[in-house]
């Protein structure tokens, strides 16, 4: 009995922790593992830019990524193909990313190529492949981010011959942009590469620039945008034609005997630029060459040359008319008249001078750019007048009434006859007897 109760007093501390982790293994629940994905800066990007994704994941050894977004399969798309759905329970239609030994994982999203239209997209990171229908279960996380179109934009410096051109191309297109140098007897076709921040530089070639038989020349710079590549382009096949890729036609000869040139070159290649199905973009440019020392043309005037005004009269002191008749006599009465009244430069205080009518005057017209217009009088139409018509008031009748006067009957007051109440006798009292 000693021997008993020393061994169980050995092991009571083994006994307690057994039974102390076997509570702990029935009471508390497995705790599950977690998921998380990250996106750096403001989750806004250009569409062609990369995006690199990165994240936790303590649930399991691969992160499912998935898509949704604009015109995408509501159960989820494939990021590298997101025309295309994913399947629940299929690993090969998710884009996966392995877990390192730390529990993180990371992969990087190049958008280029993806066909995507500009909006917001969710991302999906799934410890498991299941589907947006069927993310029960499974541990998961989302972040949005915004696409955006691209765009191209550009400016010009000059420093004598030289044209420096620099500019900016968003979006990050892997093969760069596309100028054309159109001029009224050449064309060019050549491509700049963009750098990682999207800049691009060149310089318009010299001869360009100092040939003054060039005259206006066009410069005009092709974004691929959308799919990346050139849908406007030299064509292979026939190199003296413009092509339109997404067509397969040629459309107009840029070089050889038949080529468009200068603005009529320029037009028909935003023509092409333009079509719907190419989404290519475009900045445009224009500049000039012409002979040194020439002067730049300006707006040009025909001064007249100078008139002589000369008064139908003579400069005699006499009176200009003289004869024995008496309408001769009037207008000299007249004439004598108006000496007093029109000022003089000899006399200006009374008017008067010897010498009527005034010498001969020179007259210099200001020069004008545009002829003396043409004045045409145009006669009045003659009004006729035509009196109002004559209105007639007829006297006032009152409008009938759809409805005859109702016919109000009174009948009599019910005739009311006093009945006198009935009359009670109430006999005298008498005491009850004694018994």
């Amino acid at each position: 009995m000693a021997h008993l109760l020393e061994y169980a007093h050995g092991n009571t501390r083994l006994i307690l922790s057994l039974a102390l982790l076997c509570f702990f293994l029935i009471v508390t629940p497995v705790m599950a593992g977690e998921i998380t994905i990250t996106a750096p800066g403001t989750q806004t990007y250009f569409r062609g830019e990369e995006i690199p994704f990165s994240g936790t994941n303590t649930e399991s050894g691969t992160t499912y990524l998935f898509m949704t977004g604009p015109s995408l399969p509501t159960v989820g798309s494939q990021i590298q193909y997101p025309e295309n759905p994913v399947t629940d329970g299929v690993s090969a239609t998710f884009q996966t990313a392995d877990v390192r030994n730390d529990g993180t994982w990371f992969w990087t999203w190049n958008t280029a190529g993806s066909g995507l239209d500009a909006g917001t997209y969710t991302i999906y990171a799934v410890s498991g492949p299941r589907d947006r229908d069927h993310l029960a279960g499974v541990q998961y996380r989302t972040i949005s981010v915004v696409i955006k179109k691209p765009f191209i934009e550009a400016s010009s410096s000059q420093k004598g011959d030289k044209l420096d051109i620099t500019g900016s191309a968003v979006g990050n297109p892997s093969h760069g942009v596309q100028v054309w140098i159109l001029g009224e007897d050449f064309a060019e076709i050549k491509t700049v590469p963009v750098d990682q921040t999207g800049s691009f530089r060149f310089t318009v070639p010299y001869g360009t620039t100092a040939n003054p038989a060039h005259g206006m020349f066009s410069v005009i710079l092709q974004h691929p945008m959308m799919n990346d590549q050139f849908d406007i382009v030299r064509s292979e096949t026939n190199p003296d034609y413009v092509r339109n890729i997404q067509t397969g036609s040629d459309l107009f000869p840029l070089f050889g005997p038949s080529a468009r040139k200068g603005s009529e070159a320029a037009v028909m290649l935003f023509q092409a630029l333009n079509d719907p199905r190419v989404d290519d973009t475009y900045w445009s440019m224009q500049f000039g060459t012409e002979p040194p020392g020439a002067a730049s043309p300006g707006p040009t005037s025909n001064p007249l040359p100078e008139q002589k005004i000369t008064p139908a009269a003579t400069s005699s002191p006499n009176p200009p008319f003289a004869g024995n008749g008496w309408f001769d006599n009037v207008i000299n009465l007249i004439l004598n008249l108006l000496k007093g009244i029109i000022p003089s430069p000899s006399n200006p205080e009374n008017g008067t001078d010897d010498t009527f009518p005034p010498p001969i005057q020179t007259f210099k017209p200001v020069p004008t750019p545009y002829p003396n217009p043409t004045i045409t009088f145009t006669m009045v139409p003659t009004i006729t007048y035509v009196p109002p018509p004559k209105i007639t008031v007829k006297p006032y009748s009152p409008v009938p009434t759809p409805y005859p006067n109702p016919t109000i009957t009174i009948n009599p007051p019910p005739r009311i006859t006093y009945v006198p109440p009935p009359r009670i006798t109430i006999p005298p009292y008498r005491p009850p007897s004694k018994f």
